[in-house]
């Protein structure tokens, strides 16, 4: 068994990189794989270890980025802050998990987030092989500024190899200072198995509108309400948005009073932890990220059979071929999009058959055992499990 202690860090919530986990630690055992997780938060994942097995320690700590102010001041004030309590909490959680795992026994550490350290940290202690998971874009999605002084040098100082989830991701943090030598993508597996298809696609009436995604400026949930705007009234009332996903309760009250301005209608339908059930009742699944490093709930659309309509930005245009598995539209053109939505609502038979082709496309190219095996092989690939034996 290769002994590998999984950095998963954190919300608690079942959101793309906690998923991802999920799903690997899922398949470790049968494939020779021992994990022992470590989330800072319990939820999701820890429910997940509870359920089957699987070690997991519950413990503080948190990301090495934050949002950076403009005032100079208040930059200052809140960096400081922030690094002092980011350092804290990673050496406190250090000191944990060594006290309750035997770090001689561990082969590999995995960190799941690239905003996590407590994974380098661990790694260069005690001489133990680093596979750094970077499943997010380098600064464009979620606009953020580190705290650590040459960050991204000190992540490639403390990690052997990088698994990045798209091409796009592992070319921008390539050309932003990780050795690229030492980046691997593998793209994101999905467990298609939970997900209703759709069977009947609306000829004509209500087209329905899904957007998955936390809350918040960075998934666009403000933009699409303002392209949707630019729909015609007589089609856009016939229209209905509808957000899965939880946020600030500043940004759902933004988002409530800029649709009413708008004339768009929308649902706030909040966190949903069984999307696969939800999927099929709705025809167009959108993305509108700044930059998505990979996007699980596209995947999760095409699954069910959904259209997707998706900004041309981050590794959105490695899932989609634009017309034929999905459609592109410009993210800086709100007119655009809302050409597009006008083609989707008066062509139901062709966007009905971009869903279809879809649904064929996620089968073939994103199976959850293709990941798997993947990242498992990588693990033996850095474990020196052999020397350990030797000695």
């Amino acid at each position: 068994m290769i002994e590998v202690l999984y950095i998963i860090g954190g919300e608690g919530k079942r959101y793309g990189s906690e998923i991802i986990a999920m799903d690997l630690l899922a398949a470790g055992k049968e494939n020779g794989i021992r994990y022992t997780a470590v989330v800072a938060n319990r939820g999701v994942v820890s429910e997940f270890c509870e359920r089957n097995g699987i070690a997991c320690i519950v413990v503080p700590f948190t990301f090495f980025v934050y949002k950076e102010p403009g005032n100079p001041l208040l930059k200052f004030v809140k960096k400081t802050i922030w690094k002092n309590r980011a350092e804290f909490l990673t050496k406190r959680a250090a000191k944990v998990i060594a006290r309750t795992v035997d770090m001689k026994k561990i082969d590999v550490i995995h960190t799941n987030l690239s905003r996590d350290m407590l994974g380098g940290l661990l790694s260069r202690k005690y001489d133990i092989p680093h596979i750094w998971h970077i499943q997010e874009l380098f600064r464009s999605h979620y606009q953020l500024t580190f705290l650590k002084k040459d960050q991204v040098r000190w992540m490639d100082e403390h990690a052997d190899r990088f698994i990045a989830i798209s091409d796009t991701v592992a070319k921008e943090w390539g050309s932003n200072g990780l050795t690229p030598e030492r980046i691997t993508t593998v793209m994101n597996g999905v467990d298609l198995s939970p997900i209703r298809t759709k069977e009947t696609y609306t000829e004509d009436g209500e087209l329905k509108m899904l957007m998955i995604g936390h809350l918040c400026p960075a998934k666009g949930q403000d933009q699409i309400i303002r392209k949707l705007a630019q729909v015609p009234s007589e089609i856009r009332e016939h229209i209905t948005l509808s957000f899965i996903g939880d946020g600030e309760e500043s940004y759902q009250k933004l988002l409530k009073e800029q649709a009413e301005a708008s004339g768009v209608k929308i649902r706030l339908l909040g966190y949903c932890d069984h999307i696969g059930d939800v999927l099929a009742d709705y025809d167009i699944g959108l993305n509108c990220s700044r930059g998505e490093g990979f996007g699980l709930t596209t995947v999760e659309y095409m699954a069910a059979g959904l259209c997707v309509l998706a900004a041309d930005t981050g590794a959105n245009t490695e899932l989609i071929r634009d017309g034929e598995n999905g459609v592109l539209f410009s993210y800086a053109d709100d007119a655009d999009f809302a050409k597009q939505v006008v083609f989707m609502y008066n062509n139901r038979e062709k966007t009905a058959a971009i869903g279809e082709a879809a649904k064929q496309y996620a089968l073939q190219n994103f199976a959850l055992p293709n990941m798997q095996q993947k990242v498992y092989t990588l693990y033996r690939k850095v474990s020196r499990r052999e020397e350990k034996q030797e000695k």
